[in-house]
């Protein structure tokens, strides 16, 4: 039988400083995660849809998203951040029983303002009274949402047409920015004005281009190469590979379902691959975690996080 001799002072010590290094190195590779994906602080990826002018099928695009992310095993809310002209709770048929004016000013939570729809799909409605859209409010819708990550898997966010410094927060905060355009002129110069006003070095490589209404799909590449070249030539802003989307129609097995399935698939795809990186930095890492409890920390990671 082997014996081990105890360890001496010295080794203790290089032992504990070894292990604190390794605590630091996991708060820097999850910080880095949430920083590349932003959705990860707040628990449940957020998806933006923006539509680049009025009428180009946003709200309707949420909706048949929503229901293909649920067929797909996802718990889905989806939040109507539009605040000039909301139409998401009319979208799903359900009566709002409070808004996100409410829980901006603090007057109730994200949880108290919720309805059930059908598919067992959730909605945050919107009204056109906005409510306080000072830092502290925003701060208070970000942790509301952040709360909702035990009920669901993402969330859908309908931010309405155009950029504003509203929509442009928004973007920020969301892990996907789906940037919704039809082939018209109007629309793709409209699409191009709103990635332009944007904070574009916090959009990195998240923005993709729904291109509704569209019945060829080498029309869409068309439109999005061309798009593709000059926002990253004029603005260095890559965007996505795009999905097509053709005119709605009823039916099971009809070219928008298929086409908006194939999105959502899309989606869920990176929200695992997203999740899998940071729990592959957290398993590589498991020994830093138990270094942190042995150091008096309680190896929280969230806690880490929103501490930092």
């Amino acid at each position: 039988m082997l014996f081990r001799s105890p360890l001496s002072s010295t080794h203790k010590r290089l032992l504990a400083n070894a292990m604190h290094d390794q605590a630091d190195k996991l708060r820097k590779l999850v910080r880095e995660a949430v920083a590349q994906h932003g959705s990860l602080a707040l628990g449940s990826p957020l998806v933006a849809m923006t539509g680049s002018t009025p009428g180009v099928g946003v709200t309707s695009l949420v909706r048949a998203l929503a229901i293909e992310l649920v067929r797909l095993g996802k718990q889905v809310i989806a939040v109507d951040v539009n605040l000039t002209s909301p139409t998401l709770a009319g979208e799903f048929g359900v009566r709002p029983r409070g808004s996100i004016s409410d829980v901006l000013a603090g007057k109730r939570r994200a949880n108290e303002v919720l309805v059930t729809a059908d598919h067992g799909l959730r909605v945050l409605p919107s009204s056109c009274e906005p409510g306080p859209l000072d830092e502290k409010s925003v701060g208070r819708l970000i942790n509301e949402l952040g709360s909702l990550n035990h009920i669901s898997d993402v969330l859908l966010l309908d931010c309405g047409h155009g950029m504003n410094p509203w929509t442009n927060r928004i973007w920020q905060l969301a892990a996907h920015v789906v940037l919704v355009m039809t082939p018209s002129d109007n629309s793709t110069l409209d699409a191009y004005t709103a990635v332009k006003l944007a904070d574009r070095n916090q959009i990195g490589d998240k923005l993709r281009l729904a291109i509704n209404r569209c019945s060829q799909e080498s029309d869409a590449l068309a439109i999005h190469g061309r798009m593709a070249e000059t926002c990253q030539r004029f603005l260095a802003c890559p965007l996505q590979a795009p999905a097509t989307i053709p005119t709605q129609s009823l039916g099971e097995d009809s070219s928008y379902r298929r086409a908006v399935r194939m999105l959502a698939a899309d989606l869920a795809c990176d929200f695992r691959t997203v999740a899998s990186q940071l729990a592959s930095h957290a398993t590589r890492n498991s020994i830093a975690s138990s270094a942190m409890k042995s150091a008096g920390g309680d190896g929280n990671l969230l806690t880490e996080l929103h501490s930092s």
